[in-house]
Parts: C-alpha cells; sequence; structure tokens
C-alpha cells in the first residue's frame, strides 16, 4: 500500500473512530431522553386517569370506567390499560396493537427503549377499591428514535466524506516532494537526470530533496566525464586532430570490418596537392584548408548512409561508400572534386580522385591495390580526373536491379534468415537478427547489402520495411516464441506517416509484440534523432524492443544513447574485431563499454567468428555477442506464396 493510501487510511479510521463516538454519544442521550419522556408520560397518565375513575368507583359504574379506559386508550400511546377490583373479580381492560411503521425489524430487536409500566392502587379515603396497570406504547419513540439515528448518520457520512477528502488534499500537497523523489528516483535507476527537484518547505522533506539533487547531479558529473574520457581516448586513438576524421587507423578497421561482409559499395582515394602546396608556406594556413576541405566532403558524404571519410596522409583522403552503386558514386565524387576544386581555385592545382566498385569480399591490399591503381589513371589522365575502376564480377545491370527490386517489392518475394544473439557465460538467447533477401526471380537470393541504396534511391525503402514488418508480425502470429529483431532504413525514421502506419500494425498484433524488436545504425539516430526519440516513445508504450548497431563509429558523444535509451547496443565490428586482434588496443573501448553499461543498457559485439575470439571477448565487460561463430539459418520464406506471380 502506497504511502498516501496508508496515510489516508489512517486519517479515515481517526475521523471514523470520533465521529462514531460522538454519533453514539448523541443518539445515546436521545434515547435516555425518549425513555424518560415515556415514563413521565405514563407517570402522568396513571395520576390523571386514578382521579378520572375514583368518583366511578363508590357508587360502582362500570360502563363510565369502561368509558374512561376507551378514551384514554384512544387519546394516547398506550399499549395497554387494565382496571381490576379487589372485592370481585371484575375487569376491564383496553389493549392497542403495538405499531412501529417505518422503523427496521433489526432496529427494534436491539431493545433500545425500556417497557414502562405503572400499577396504582385505586382508592377513595382510606378504602382501596382496585388497581389500576398502565403499559406504554413504544412505536412513537421508537420511530422518533430511528429519525434520529437517520439523521445523525447522514451528517456522519457527509462530514466524514468532506473531511476524507480535504484530507487527501492536503495529503497529497504534503506528499507532493515524495512523489517527485520517486520519479526522480526511477530516472536516476535508468540513469536519466533532469531539472533538479523543487525544494518544499517542509524541513524534513527539504532534506531529503536537497540529497536526492546533490545524488542526482553527482551521478551526473560521472556520466560526463566518463563519456568524456572514452571521448578523449577515442580521439586519440583513431582521430586526426586537424581535420576531425579518422586516421589511417580508423580507415583500416573500418574498412577490413566491411570487406569481412557481404561488402557492395565503392572505396575511394581523395588527393589534394594543394595541400601539400600550403604546407610549404604556412601551417597554420595548411591547418585551416585542411580543416576546411574535410567539412567540404562530410557535407556531400552527409546523404549516404554508414559512409566512412578518413585522412590518410597530408593531401590524402579515403572514403568508404557502402552500398552505393557505380552511376551513384560517380555524381558524388565528381561533386566532391568540383567544390574542392572551387575552393582550392586560387592554386589551379587538380583534384585527383580513384575509386573502384567493390562487390565481394576481399583483403585490404588487394582493395587498397585497385582503388591506387584508379588514383594513378586519375592523375594521369588530364580529361577524366575521376577515376571508378568496375568489378567484371558484377551480376546485374543497374537498370535490370531496379526492375527486378520493384517487382520483387510488389509480390513481397522476400526471403529471411535469423542469427542468434547470445548472452557471454550462459549462452542463454537474447534473440534472433533477421537478415532480408529478395528472391527474384525464383532461386535468385540479394542480400540487404546489394539492395538497400538502391531501395532508399528509388524511395523504395519504406514499402520494403513496411512490408518486412508484416511478413514478420504474420508470422510470428502463426508461430510465436521466437524473439525477432528487424533492421530499420533511414527512409522510414524520417516518415512520420510510417510511425502512424506502425501504431495501427502493433495495435493488431499485441500478443506477438514481446516477440518483437526494431533497431537501427547510430549514424541513423544522430542525423534523425528527434524521429528516433518519437519512434522509442511509440515501442516503448506497446513493450517492442529497441537497439541501436554500429556504435561509435562516429566521433560523437554517447549523451545521445542517455537520451534514447535503447535497450541494448551493439559496438560496431571494426571495434570488437580490433579489440580481439589486438587486445592492448582495448582502453578506448573497455571505456566506451564502460560508459553505455553504467546506463543499464545491454552491449553486445558483433562479428564473433570462433571460439578463440569468444574467449578473448569474455575478459571484457561486454553483455553478450553475435557472429559467424552461430551461422544463419532460415527463418521463413514468402517466396513460396509468391513463386507463381514471378
Amino acid at each position: 500500500m502506497t504511502l498516501f493510501r496508508q496515510l489516508l487510511a489512517l486519517i479515515l479510521l481517526s475521523l471514523t473512530l470520533s465521529l462514531a463516538g460522538a454519533l453514539w454519544l448523541s443518539f445515546d442521550n436521545s434515547r435516555e431522553f425518549l425513555a424518560e419522556q415515556l415514563t413521565t408520560d405514563i407517570e402522568n397518565a396513571s395520576v390523571s386517569m386514578a382521579g378520572a375513575l375514583q368518583p366511578h368507583l363508590d357508587p360502582l359504574q362500570p360502563v363510565l370506567i369502561e368509558s374512561v379506559l376507551k378514551a384514554y386508550a384512544d387519546g394516547g400511546f398506550y399499549q395497554q390499560l387494565e382496571v381490576r377490583l379487589f372485592d370481585s373479580e371484575l375487569s376491564w381492560q383496553e389493549q392497542r396493537t403495538v405499531d412501529f411503521h417505518g422503523v427496521p425489524a433489526w432496529f427494534q430487536g436491539l431493545e433500545l427503549l425500556p417497557q414502562v409500566e405503572r400499577n396504582v392502587v385505586l382508592s377513595s379515603g382510606w378504602l382501596q377499591y382496585g388497581e389500576l396497570t398502565i403499559i406504554g406504547h413504544p412505536g412513537m419513540a421508537y420511530r422518533t428514535l430511528w429519525q434520529t439515528f437517520i439523521q445523525m448518520l447522514s451528517w456522519f457520512a457527509a462530514l466524514t466524506l468532506l473531511l476524507v477528502l480535504l484530507a487527501a488534499m492536503g495529503i497529497r500537497r504534503i506528499l507532493k516532494p515524495l512523489q517527485q523523489i520517486q520519479h526522480v528516483s526511477d530516472q536516476i535507476r535508468q540513469h536519466q537526470f533532469d531539472q533538479p527537484i523543487t525544494l518544499p518547505k517542509t524541513p524534513e522533506l527539504r532534506s531529503v530533496v536537497e540529497a536526492i539533487n546533490q545524488m542526482a547531479q553527482q551521478l551526473q558529473r560521472d556520466f560526463s566525464e566518463s563519456d568524456q574520457r572514452q571521448q578523449q581516448l577515442k580521439d586519440q586513438a583513431f582521430r586526426d586532430p586537424v581535420s576531425g576524421l579518422g586516421n589511417r587507423r580508423f580507415f583500416n578497421q573500418q574498412l577490413q570490418a566491411w570487406l569481412q561482409q557481404e561488402p557492395r559499395g565503392v572505396l575511394a582515394l581523395v588527393k589534394i596537392p594543394s595541400l601539400t602546396q600550403r604546407d610549404q608556406q604556412s601551417f597554420v594556413e595548411r591547418d585551416k584548408a585542411i580543416a576546411r576541405a574535410s567539412h567540404l566532403m562530410q557535407q556531400r558524404c552527409a546523404g549516404v548512409a554508414d559512409a566512412v571519410l578518413c585522412r590518410l596522409g597530408l593531401d590524402e583522403f579515403a572514403l568508404i561508400l557502402p552500398g552505393q552503386s557505380i552511376e551513384q558514386s560517380k555524381a558524388l565524387l565528381e561533386h566532391q572534386q568540383q567544390a574542392l576544386l572551387e575552393f582550392f581555385a586560387s592554386t589551379e592545382l587538380p583534384v585527383w580522385i580513384g575509386a573502384c566498385w567493390i562487390n565481394h569480399s576481399g583483403s585490404i591490399a588487394e582493395v587498397m591495390a585497385r582503388v591506387d591503381q584508379a588514383l594513378q589513371h586519375a592523375r594521369s589522365d588530364n580529361n577524366q580526373q575521376v577515376q571508378i575502376h568496375t568489378d567484371s564480377r558484377e551480376v546485374a545491370q543497374r537498370s535490370e536491379l531496379v526492375t527486378m527490386l520493384q517487382k520483387a517489392v510488389e509480390q513481397g518475394a522476400v526471403s529471411f534468415s535469423k542469427q542468434p544473439v547470445k548472452l557471454l557465460g550462459d549462452q542463454q538467447l537474447v534473440h534472433y537478427e533477421l537478415f532480408a533477401r529478395l528472391e527474384f526471380p525464383v532461386g535468385t537470393l540479394l542480400p540487404a547489402a546489394s539492395f538497400m541504396s538502391t531501395l532508399d534511391e528509388y524511395e523504395l525503402g519504406l514499402r520494403f520495411d513496411q512490408l518486412a514488418i508484416q511478413l514478420v508480425l504474420a508470422q510470428l502470429a502463426k508461430d510465436p516464441g521466437q524473439s525477432v529483431v528487424l533492421n530499420l532504413s533511414a527512409a522510414s525514421l524520417k516518415s512520420t506517416a510510417f510511425q502512424r502506419w506502425l501504431a495501427l500494425q502493433l495495435q493488431q498484433h499485441v500478443d506477438v509484440l514481446p516477440f518483437l524488436g526494431l533497431e537501427c545504425s547510430e549514424e541513423t539516430v544522430l542525423y534523425n534523432k528527434a524521429a528516433v526519440i518519437s519512434l522509442v516513445q511509440l515501442l516503448r508504450e506497446y513493450g517492442v524492443r529497441f537497439g541501436l548497431d554500429r556504435v561509435g563509429r562516429n566521433f560523437s558523444s554517447m549523451a545521445y544513447v542517455q537520451q534514447i535509451r535503447p535497450d541494448y547496443v551493439k559496438i560496431d565490428a571494426a571495434f570488437t574485431q580490433s579489440l580481439v586482434a589486438s587486445p592492448q588496443e582495448s582502453v578506448f573501448l573497455t571505456s566506451l563499454v564502460s560508459t553505455i553499461r553504467a546506463l543499464s543498457i545491454q552491449v553486445l559485439a558483433v562479428h564473433i567468428e570462433d571460439e578463440e575470439q569468444l574467449q578473448q571477448l569474455s575478459h571484457y565487460r561486454f553483455d553478450g555477442y553475435q557472429g559467424f561463430l552461430h551461422q544463419p539459418e532460415p527463418f521463413f520464406s514468402n517466396t513460396l506464396q509468391h513463386g507463381e506471380k514471378a
């Protein structure tokens, strides 16, 4: 029972006892008054009747005696009137039925009023002729007592209700600081720190509120300091201090992690000779030019999901464009070159860009050799200083891929595989992550990495997410019990219509929502923070889990994690791979994991491929892991329903 209810119950009990006591005293006084009045009336009636009967006893006049008895019986409240003569067996008697009209039987049964009876000797002088017996009628007294009880009880109930309402209002006002303390305590437990509680006037509560405010401020400072430490460690290890971009070490990690997946996209090198010229003139001017050039390139890459831009040397930059087609990449790189040429127009020096399109896994040495070759071709060709080398193993032309995607989305030809995410230690299953593949034509599987950028380019990403969610919800309705997680595209997060649509879907599938989770990448959150916060609030209302992928990839504070409060985060694969390969480089990642765990958020490692890596990972504070140590397995395929349409 809450403190409010306990106090209210105590006050209600006290009021009830006090008012009940007052009610009983008043009721008892009324009862005694009525009893005394009834006795007095009988005594007065006995004296009066004795006087009226005396003239009719000597000589004896029976008719008149009977007339007197009837007159008194009709004119008063008597149950029985009787005259009995001593020297004969003569007697006269009048009786009236006791009527308790309007008085409940249980109230009568309490026998609150005594039965009043008086016996009076009838005499004349010294001679005694007989005896008069009068028994009072309590009906009127009981009715009066019952009406008095009802009136007093009504006043008692009304007064009690009024006092309870006033007490409830007073208690709520007094306990308001405690409610705020409870709210803040819950937030502190979740590592959320809002504005401090307003100090109450009550001295005892004031000291408690001051202590809570101080504790919240200290915890916020501790989190901020922890965030700053891990950010400093990350900057020292992976960030170029002049450009603010990732350094060569960061680039190698990101490239290695990308190539170990199912890569599809473009790797590019950008050479800016103007920076070398400025280096010979002024270090200050050079650094300003590097920072400005980096900013220009970042702006041009802002619309590419999961793009990686790094500075490798004085005048050389590297760019990873995952999921980009040749046409998309060429347009973006030419835009980059034009912006840089305009900025360095005064030097009249060129900007060379060499790139290669990648659609299969490979080694860093292999792909860097290809991109270096493209860069050399760009330097030697004055007419085309943006060179992109394509891969001969490309399986489909651009137009064919677009047509295939449109048909597959329209017909719902989607297949899903699942990969388990497990806790470290006891290997308990956390959930399955689902990977979508388009099946069109039948027998041809296209992984998500092969078509996600095309979906976004042709505004099919929102439709694909809706299709995937509908199919998964339908599958869970058929076979509940497996907790699964789906990835959302940036197109869905940007759409307010998607959230309205999602709310309707969740309302229609309430029974399976405990088995559903959604996640998105860190970069998507950073560019759409308000939309993601709104989405997370919606998901929490329906009990749907939410997670963040590729956390730590960007050079940003972890404050956004504190705002969004995901159920879990996945550390970027580049860092976990580096941790496994070089444990001595774990200082930053250990700090990052500790900062996130301090928010009571699960931290998961990804791309764990063998038992040796798992054993190395167990030395750190990760909660769980995911990777090809457990190969993906089929979840379900929608081609069976739609194969005939293909």
